[in-house]
């Protein structure tokens, strides 16, 4: 086992510093192709609906209700989960995970794997700070909506783009959270593998236990 390096460990001082980590784990093209494909469909729905901005904007704030209720109940479930998880993880294999590296991210696996959960608690909290924006300032008579009328020339035009923008990026980010959703689910099967390759890797005199992670 390599020795552990505890400022390496501790080099992140923020949350956005660990989700920046998660860029070297790369994503499955599908997720990709799903996610793209679901706001390229929202866009051209609304856009072709004949609906104005006036119509547009409470759907909006109907899937930022169902999308907070979801995210805020799926969130305090997965930290639970992930709390109990790292509770009973032996300290042995956790710095067996941090002493060897990952060839293709330059990562310890414990940072690999660890950095693919935090990722997904950042894009939650991610889609509650957009909620709490929507209920701020983009209710009826908010400070978004009286800006946006306060407007002499375009505002119409102003109003309709803000409105498809919220309709792309509400209903992308709902896609977003169920697909990083399974891919939660997916690395929590991952790591407890990853814990017992490496085991096996130790004991046979290998290093390099297998794929990463889900992103």
């Amino acid at each position: 086992m390599n020795p552990v390096d505890p400022l390496e460990l501790l080099k992140e001082k923020s949350l956005f510093d660990v989700y920046r980590l998660g860029g070297r784990i790369p994503r499955k093209p599908l997720y990709k192709f799903v996610e793209a494909t679901t706001a390229v469909a929202l866009l051209f729905w609304a856009v072709t609906s004949g609906k104005d901005a006036t119509h547009l904007a409470p759907i909006v704030r109907e899937w930022g209700d169902l999308g907070f209720g979801f995210a805020t109940a799926i969130l305090g479930f997965l930290l639970a989960g992930f709390a109990i998880f790292t509770a009973i993880m032996r300290m042995d294999v956790a710095l067996l995970m941090a002493s060897e590296t990952h060839e293709k991210s330059g990562l310890s696996y414990l940072k690999y794997n660890f950095v693919a959960f935090v990722q997904v608690f950042a894009e939650y909290l991610a889609f509650v700070a957009v909620y709490v924006f929507l209920k701020l300032f983009c209710m009826p008579g908010g400070l978004l909506s009286m800006s946006l009328r306060g407007l002499p020339r375009y505002s119409d035009e102003i109003r309709m783009a803000a409105a498809l923008a919220g309709i792309v990026l509400i209903g992308w980010f709902l896609v977003h959270l169920v697909v990083r959703l399974q891919a939660f689910v997916f690395n929590v099967y991952h790591v407890v593998m990853t814990m017992i390759s490496l085991e096996a890797a130790r004991a046979e005199g290998r290093r390099e236990p297998g794929a990463g992670p889900d992103g």
